[in-house]
């Protein structure tokens, strides 16, 4: 067979119907395949293909079943509420130590005044003005004796601590 020549049918050309089928997929038609059972294996169009189900939010008892969370959970946080900020409840306290009062400083305690719930308290402390890096965490039980922290002065200069986030436990 010379260079440029079309074959015949006799000498391997393709049958005529793939070629029609080859043609069509080029002209960019693409022709439905067979469905097997009820599950398509494939289809040319975008509307051939099954409706998505409706997701629980847009399905009306859903909606409705989240109004009566969002309802419930606002009314039983209400009733916490009346306590205001867990801050408010937190006081630092003064007492004169020995060891601190060798170095002209008060020995700082923290203590949770609310009457009947715990406070967990975050505290930063700071020497010298300059923030340590050192945090604590402390549970403070209503109506327990203060937790000490230190003393307000150490050997080098003065310190303190300072509330970084107060909340209720329960």
């Amino acid at each position: 067979m010379k260079p440029g020549a079309r074959p015949s049918a006799g000498e391997g050309a393709a049958p005529a119907a793939s070629t029609d089928r080859v043609a069509g997929l080029l002209a960019g038609h693409q022709p439905k395949m067979a469905v097997r059972g009820k599950m398509p294996c494939m289809t040319s169009r975008l509307t051939d293909l099954p409706a998505r189900p409706a997701s629980p939010m847009h399905r009306p008892r859903a909606g409705r079943l989240m109004c009566a969370a969002a309802l419930a959970t606002l009314l039983l946080g209400a009733a916490r509420a009346d306590d205001g900020d867990a801050r408010q409840y937190v006081q630092f306290v003064e007492e004169f130590a020995g060891n601190c009062v060798a170095r002209q400083g008060v020995q700082i305690l923290v203590k949770n005044s609310h009457p009947t719930r715990t406070l967990r308290v975050w505290l930063d402390r700071w020497h010298m003005g300059v923030g340590t890096g050192d945090r604590s965490r402390s549970e403070l039980l209503p109506g327990a004796e203060p937790e000490a922290l230190g003393c307000s002065r150490s050997v080098n200069g003065p310190q303190e601590w300072r509330m970084v986030r107060a909340e209720f436990v329960d």
